[in-house]
């Protein structure tokens, strides 16, 4: 058997008990028609899409290895008079050009992305994050708790570093295990799109359709947009960002994000797919231990890319539960 058979065989065991139980929404759009804005920094330029004409902003952060395109649905559905949809592609990623530098480390990305938050216009907003997304936003976030409304958590990372890895099963660890090796990062990541396209497959609950794909595949047909991908804060990397060295890599982000968390008063939306990926009953339990301000909103089935799944019922979660009065907003579920 050849090693990349063997590879995919790998993966479709390891997240083969990740198919979602329940129906998905039905229809979802492949069209994506906000025209992209451009806000250049040193490192390059920042691509972002808003919607609506509302007061309230929501700002969508996406994770790997997608771009705004994942959230497009949600944010048609959410914008109106009342509320304003904006969401911007990471350092690298989508149309955002990749750092100047060369520097494709967590702390690269999280500069830039954070020079794009704090030019924001609006004096507060919510955060929507998601995966690499909720890293970086939960970490500006706790360092700038008087720009931020609330936070909505779909498919985050919000534990300690110690408790998110506990929660990966033996083959998800040596899958990430295998990534770091150079050839195989290489092959499935850098010379052609071939994990990016895996993970579509395998982490949504839907067929995602050849147009689809062609959206999310587009902005990485160069190789050298692909580099984010292969060196920046991702599977290729998992293991040696896991290692706190100097107070730096995901870990000891993770580590001082999940702290600061704890001792924050910002209302948190915790939405809840079935079965989901990186948020089930361990991290649940987590939050309903440690987060303050805390509901929590079953919004159906789905696995990580949750807003290719129930854009809709995400949008109408978020939308009423910002709409609420503050006691509204702090039940503690609605499971």
């Amino acid at each position: 058997m050849k090693w990349t058979t063997a590879f995919t065989l790998l993966c479709c065991i390891t997240f083969a008990g990740c198919s979602s139980i329940g129906p998905v929404e039905k229809d979802v759009s492949a069209e994506f028609n906000v025209v992209p804005q451009f806000q250049t920094y040193d490192q390059g330029k920042v691509a972002f899409y808003e919607q609506g004409e509302g007061e309230k902003s929501v700002v969508f952060m996406h994770g790997i290895p997608t771009y705004s395109y994942l959230w497009r649905n949600v944010m048609s559905e959410i914008a109106n008079d009342k509320i304003k949809a904006v969401a911007f592609d990471l350092p690298g990623y989508g149309l955002s050009d990749a750092p100047k530098s060369g520097d494709y480390s967590y702390e690269s990305l999280y500069s830039i992305s954070a020079q794009w938050l704090d030019a924001r216009p609006e004096e507060r907003f919510t955060l929507v994050v998601t995966d690499l997304g909720s890293l970086i936003g939960l970490q500006w976030a706790m360092k700038n708790p008087h720009r931020v409304e609330a936070i909505v958590l779909l498919e985050a990372a919000f534990m300690p570093a110690d408790d998110f890895l506990s929660e990966a099963t033996f083959i998800q660890k040596r899958m990430f295990s295998m990534m770091k090796y150079n050839w195989i990062s290489n092959y499935m990541m850098l010379n052609k799109p071939r994990m990016q396209s895996m993970a579509l497959d395998m982490f949504t609950s839907r067929k995602i359709t050849k147009q689809e794909k062609q959206h999310y595949l587009k902005p990485y047909e160069s190789k050298d947009k692909r580099e984010v991908l292969r060196y920046g804060p991702g599977p290729a990397s998992m293991i040696k960002s896991f290692k706190r060295i100097d107070g730096r890599g995901l870990a000891a982000t993770m580590d001082r994000n999940a702290l600061a968390l704890t001792q924050s008063d910002i209302p948190i939306l915790l939405l809840k797919a079935d079965p989901g990926a990186l948020v089930r009953k361990a991290a649940i339990d987590y939050a309903k231990e440690n987060l303050k301000k805390l509901t929590i909103k079953d919004i159906g089935a789905g696995i990580h890319f949750v807003a290719e799944d129930q854009p809709t019922a995400i949008a109408a979660a978020i939308s009423d539960w910002l709409m609420a009065s503050p006691n509204e907003q702090a039940n503690h579920t609605s499971e």
